[in-house]
């Protein structure tokens, strides 16, 4: 069965969005291994899963910062041209 979120547009804030739950998921899973490296004492891994777990964090905000100025520009563009009524453009 195929996903419905496979047919979003991109550059949409659908898009965005999916993305940023994905990474988010994916800092959830390295949180959970370096929790699970700390208990057991590994540091190599600890360290790589928390450089992991920084990445997707950082992907995570630099898309959510997208998706707040494609909103704004979004928004200023509705204020910048209002749609002429009926009359207006007879």
């Amino acid at each position: 069965m195929s996903d419905p979120r496979d047919h979003i547009a991109y550059g949409t804030p659908e898009a965005y969005r999916q993305f940023i739950a994905e990474t988010l998921a994916g800092a959830e899973t390295h949180a959970n291994v370096a929790r699970t490296y700390a208990e057991i004492g590994n540091d190599a891994g600890l360290a790589y899963a928390i450089r992991c777990l920084v990445a997707c964090t950082k992907a995570s905000v630099s898309a959510m910062a997208d998706l707040n100025d494609m909103k704004a520009e979004q928004a200023q563009r509705r204020q910048a041209r209002p749609i002429p009524t009926r009359e207006e453009r007879a």
